[in-house]
C-alpha cells in the first residue's frame, strides 16, 4: 500500500489536518533541537499550549525513539512514525490470534485484515496518525489482560500497565478510553463467569492486579495526561459548563 513512501522517498498527498499540524511539528522539533521543552505555541490567537493541547507531544511516546533510529526504512518525515504502526498492528493481532489457538496461517490473515482494514488505512490519509497509533495496541492489550487472567502475577500486571501507559502516550485519549472500556467489559464478563463456576477468588486476584496495573500506567503517563486534563478546563472540546469561563460545549 505504501511502497512509494517506503521505497521511493515519496510522501502522501497532504490532507488538511496534515497541513494544519505541519507548522506545529516544526516548532516542536526546533524547540527540542535547541534543548527547550516545547510547551507553548505563540502563533495562534494570543498563544495557547503546544504540549497540553496535544499539538506536539510526540517526544513523550516511547516507540518514537526506536522509530527514529529505523526511520530510513519507513520513509521521510513524520510518515515513518505512522507506517511503522501498520506492521505493529498486524504483529499484535497475529499474536492475539495465536494466543487463542488459531493456526499460523489464520493468525497471519487476521493480522493483515486488521492492519490493512479500511478503518486503519484511511487514518494516515486524513492525517489522524495518533488515532492509528492508539488503535495499534488494542489487540496487544486484549492479549495481555487475558494472560493476566489465566495466570495472575505481578510481572504480567506490570507488563499490562506499561503497555497501557504507551496506549495513553499515543496521544489519542479517545482510543485510550476505548482500551480501558474493553478491559472493563472483559473483567465484567469473566466476573459473571467466575460467579457461575465458583471461581471468584481468582477473579478477585486478577481484578486487584489489574487495578494496580492501571495505577502504574497512570503514573508512567502522568507527564502527558496531567497537563492535558489541566488544559481541558479551558478548551471548547473539554468539559461543558464546568470549565473556566464556561469553556467547552455540551
Amino acid at each position: 500500500f505504501f511502497s512509494p513512501v517506503v521505497l521511493k522517498n515519496m510522501t502522501l498527498s497532504p490532507a488538511a489536518d496534515m497541513m494544519a499540524v505541519a507548522g506545529m511539528n516544526k516548532m516542536g522539533e526546533e524547540a527540542i533541537s535547541q534543548g527547550r521543552f516545547p510547551l507553548w505555541n505563540p502563533t495562534l490567537y494570543c498563544g495557547l499550549p503546544l504540549f497540553a493541547s496535544l499539538q506536539y507531544a510526540l517526544f513523550t511516546y516511547p516507540p518514537e525513539y526506536v522509530i527514529r533510529v529505523l526511520s530510513y526504512i519507513f520513509g521521510p518525515s513524520h510518515y515513518r512514525v505512522w507506517l511503522f504502526h501498520y506492521l505493529l498492528a498486524g504483529l499484535f493481532t497475529y499474536l492475539l490470534a495465536r494466543h487463542f489457538q488459531c493456526s499460523r496461517v489464520g493468525s497471519w490473515i487476521a493480522g493483515v485484515a486488521y492492519a490493512f482494514s479500511p478503518q486503519l488505512l484511511v487514518l494516515i490519509d486524513v492525517g489522524h496518525g495518533s488515532k492509528l497509533m492508539g488503535m495499534t495496541y488494542l489487540p496487544l492489550i486484549w492479549l495481555l489482560i487475558d494472560r493476566l487472567r489465566q495466570r495472575p502475577s505481578l510481572g504480567r500486571a506490570a507488563v499490562l500497565g506499561a503497555v497501557f501507559a504507551v496506549e495513553i502516550l499515543a496521544l489519542h485519549p479517545q482510543v485510550a478510553a476505548y482500551g480501558g472500556m474493553m478491559m472493563g467489559l472483559y473483567l465484567i464478563y469473566y466476573g459473571i463467569r467466575a460467579f457461575i463456576i465458583h471461581d471468584v477468588s481468582n477473579w478477585l486476584k486478577t481484578t486487584g492486579l489489574w487495578l494496580g496495573s492501571m495505577l502504574l500506567s497512570l503514573a508512567i503517563s502522568a507527564i502527558l495526561w496531567v497537563s492535558v486534563l489541566d488544559y481541558a478546563r479551558y478548551s471548547i472540546r473539554g468539559v461543558g459548563d464546568s470549565g473556566v469561563g464556561g469553556a467547552g460545549v455540551t
